[in-house]
Formats: C-alpha cells, structure tokens, sequence
C-alpha cells in the first residue's frame, strides 16, 4: 500500500485478501481483513476495537489463524493489516 501510494481493501496490484491468501496457497473457507494507517501497532489496535464491524473481524470465533503485517513509511506514518482466516 505505501509503495503503491493507496489505502484500501482492493490492492492493484493483489486484489482483495482473499485472492492474496488464496495465492500464496493457502486453503480457507473464510478470509477477513482490518486496515490501519498508523506506525504504532498498539494505536492500530485500539483503533479498529473501537469499530463495530473492525471489532467483528477480531472478535470473530470462527477465524482459526491471524497474520499481523506493519510497515512503515507513507502518509501515516505506517500501515498494520491483520488477516483472519477460518479454515
């Protein structure tokens, strides 16, 4: 997202984190994705808590698996992406 200049759940280059997990050759019946533009881990988190449907995703008993990914640089300062997956 920082090299490609864009915030969102629809990567150019990827597409949604559904296709990116089912590229990387991962089986799932189920992928959720939450977004922060942030650089601290901890300001990302409580932000999304405070979301009702970000709160959803990280809540949710049905995910069995979560991958946390930060980067930093761009406009915010950082980006953290968290993936669920139910398998």
């Amino acid at each position: 997202m920082i090299t490609n200049r864009y915030f969102g759940h629809v990567s150019p280059t990827y597409g949604r984190a559904r296709d990116m997990v089912k590229a990387a050759g991962l089986s799932f019946k189920h992928v959720g994705e939450c977004l922060a533009g942030t650089s601290k881990p901890d300001v990302a988190h409580a932000a999304l808590m405070r979301s009702p449907g970000h709160r959803t995703h990280i809540l949710a008993s049905a995910y069995d698996e979560v991958g946390v990914g930060i980067a930093y640089g761009g406009p915010y300062g950082g980006m953290v992406t968290e993936i669920f997956l139910a398998r």
